[in-house]
C-alpha cells in the first residue's frame, strides 16, 4: 500500500505529475484521513449491553468524551 508520505510527495513535491493526478491524490489523502478519525465515543458499559444482545447503546461526540472512552470508527466500504 502506498503511504500517506508518498502521496504527499506526489501532490506537493517537485516531481512533475499532471494536475489531474495531483488533484486525485489530494482527494485520496483527504478520504484516507477522514476514515482514521473517530466518529463517536462510547464506554465499556455500553459495549457490554451490546454484547448481551441489546440492540442499541449510547454514543457521544468528541466534545463530550473522557479519557477512558472508547473510540468508534467508520467501517470502510468494501465496494
Amino acid at each position: 500500500m502506498i503511504s500517506d508520505e508518498r502521496l504527499e510527495q506526489i501532490a506537493y513535491g517537485d516531481e512533475w505529475y499532471p494536475p489531474e493526478v495531483k488533484e486525485a491524490v489530494l482527494e485520496l489523502l483527504a478520504y484516507r484521513k477522514a476514515w482514521r478519525e473517530p466518529v463517536a465515543y462510547t464506554d465499556a458499559r455500553n459495549l457490554r449491553y451490546l454484547s448481551r444482545g441489546r440492540e442499541t447503546a449510547l454514543v457521544w461526540a468528541k466534545n463530550n468524551s473522557e479519557i477512558d472512552d472508547i473510540e468508534l470508527f467508520r467501517k470502510p466500504s468494501t465496494d
